[in-house]
Order: structure tokens, then C-alpha cells, then sequence
């Protein structure tokens, strides 16, 4: 039960991220003062630098679970470079 919770919210936050991104995508940037662009941006700057530790996290996990070969792969660069 416990695992089935953690997947779930996993991929429901996943799911927030993209739903986040398309809203702000879709934003009205032009209507921003200054400050507000600046703000925005700050922001923005400081969640691109804490997304990578995400997809690290993501990455150490598959490779405690599963080696290159059970992916399809020779090594982890190749499956890295087939995935994305």
C-alpha cells in the first residue's frame, strides 16, 4: 500500500510540474513592471538550478535497480543517449 502511495505522488507531481509549466508558458509576460520581470525571473532561475538534483536522484535510483543491458543498452551513456 505504502509503494503504491509513493508512485502515485511521484507521478501526480510530475504530472503538477508539466500542468505548471504550460500555465506558466502561457503567461502574459508583456503586462509585467520591471520588477515583477525581474522577480519572475529570479525565480525561474533559481528553479532551473534546483530541477537537475531531481533527475539525479532519478537516475542513481534506476541504476541501484537495474543495470544497462536490462534497459536495452551496453552502458549507462547509451542508455542515457537512446532515452533522451
Amino acid at each position: 500500500m505504502y509503494v503504491r502511495c509513493v508512485v502515485a505522488g511521484a507521478v501526480q507531481a510530475v504530472a503538477g510540474l508539466r500542468a505548471a509549466y504550460d500555465a506558466f508558458a502561457g503567461c502574459d509576460l508583456a503586462s509585467l513592471t520591471r520588477a515583477e520581470l525581474v522577480g519572475v525571473l529570479d525565480e525561474y532561475e533559481a528553479l532551473l538550478c534546483r530541477l537537475p538534483s531531481v533527475g539525479h536522484r532519478l537516475l542513481a535510483q534506476l541504476q541501484a535497480e537495474a543495470t544497462p543491458r536490462e534497459l536495452g543498452a551496453k552502458s549507462w551513456n547509451e542508455v542515457l543517449r537512446l532515452r533522451w
